[in-house]
C-alpha cells in the first residue's frame, strides 16, 4: 500500500508516519507534502498512490483545492483539528475523517475501510458521521505531570502560564514561577488543552489567555505578545495566528 501524507506541521506529519509504520508494516510512505502547490506538483509526477492522509487547513489554503485541480483515484483520509468540513470532505474520494490528535483506533478503522474498498458514502452515512462528531464531548486535559529534578509535579492546567518548545523539550511554566518538562510535542498538547483558555501563538509557544499582559504591533504588521511577570519574554506571533488571538482577546 503506497501512502501520501499531506500535512503542514512537521511534528504532526512525523507522528502520523511513526504511527502508520507501527500499525502497518506493509505500507510505504511514498511522499510527504506541506502545501497545495507542492502537493499538486507531486500528484502530477505520476507516482502511484493508493491512500492519502490529508490535513484540511494548509498554510496556503484548504486541501480541497488540490483535488479540484488534480483529481485522484486514491482514497483519502482527512485528518484535521476541525469538524467544520466533514460534509464537504465526502465530495471527494474520502473514506474517513479523523479528528486530531489521530489515535491508533482511528487509523486502524481507516485502514479497514480502505481494504473494504468502499468507494462512495451515502447521505445517511454523512449525517451519521457529522452527528457523531458534533455529539462527542471533547474532554480537555485537566492536569499535567511535569518532570522536575526531584520527581514529578502534578499541576492543574489552570496554573499554567505558558508552554514553550526549548532544545527539543516541551517546557511548562506555571503562574507561581515553577516549571517542568513533558515528553510531548507542542502540537499534541495544543490539541488537548481547551481553546477557550489557551492559544497557540507560534510554533514555539502556547500561552494561557489570562496570562497575556499586552500585545503591541511591529513595524512589519505583525504583533508581539507579552506575558505577565515575564519582563524579558517577548513572543513574536505567527502571522496566521494574529486574527485568532485578536478575536479571542475580544471575547
Amino acid at each position: 500500500m503506497k501512502i501520501l501524507i499531506i500535512e503542514d506541521e512537521n511534528t504532526a506529519a512525523n507522528r502520523l508516519i511513526r504511527k502508520i509504520k507501527q500499525l502497518r508494516t506493509d505500507c510505504e510512505i511514498v511522499g510527504t507534502t506541506s502545501s497545495i502547490t507542492e502537493t499538486i506538483e507531486f500528484l502530477n509526477s505520476g507516482i502511484k498512490i493508493d491512500l492519502i492522509f490529508s490535513d484540511i487547513k494548509l498554510s496556503d489554503g484548504l486541501c480541497f483545492d488540490i483535488f479540484q485541480t488534480v483529481p485522484t483515484t486514491a482514497y483519502i483520509v482527512f485528518t484535521t483539528a476541525f469538524d467544520d468540513y466533514a460534509i464537504r470532505a465526502f465530495e471527494y474520494n474520502c473514506i474517513d475523517y479523523l479528528l486530531k490528535p489521530v489515535d491508533d483506533q482511528g487509523l486502524l478503522r481507516a485502514f479497514r475501510k480502505f481494504e473494504d474498498k468502499k468507494p462512495s458514502i451515502s447521505l445517511e452515512d454523512i449525517i451519521l458521521l457529522t452527528n457523531q462528531i458534533k455529539s462527542n464531548e471533547k474532554h480537555w486535559r485537566r492536569r499535567l505531570q511535569l518532570q522536575q529534578n526531584d520527581g514529578y509535579l502534578i499541576t492543574p492546567v489552570e496554573d499554567i502560564k505558558y508552554i514553550q518548545t526549548e532544545y527539543g523539550s516541551t517546557k511548562i511554566v506555571l503562574k507561581n514561577g515553577q516549571w517542568g518538562l513533558m515528553n510531548i510535542t507542542l502540537e499534541e498538547l495544543s490539541g488537548q488543552l481547551n481553546p477557550d483558555n489557551f492559544v497557540r501563538v507560534s510554533r514555539q509557544y502556547i500561552v494561557a489567555l489570562d496570562s497575556i499582559k499586552k500585545i503591541t504591533p511591529t513595524y512589519d504588521g505583525r504583533i508581539k505578545l507579552y506575558v505577565k511577570d515575564e519582563n524579558d519574554l517577548e513572543i513574536l506571533v505567527t502571522r496566521s495566528n494574529i486574527q485568532k488571538i485578536r478575536e479571542m482577546l475580544n471575547k
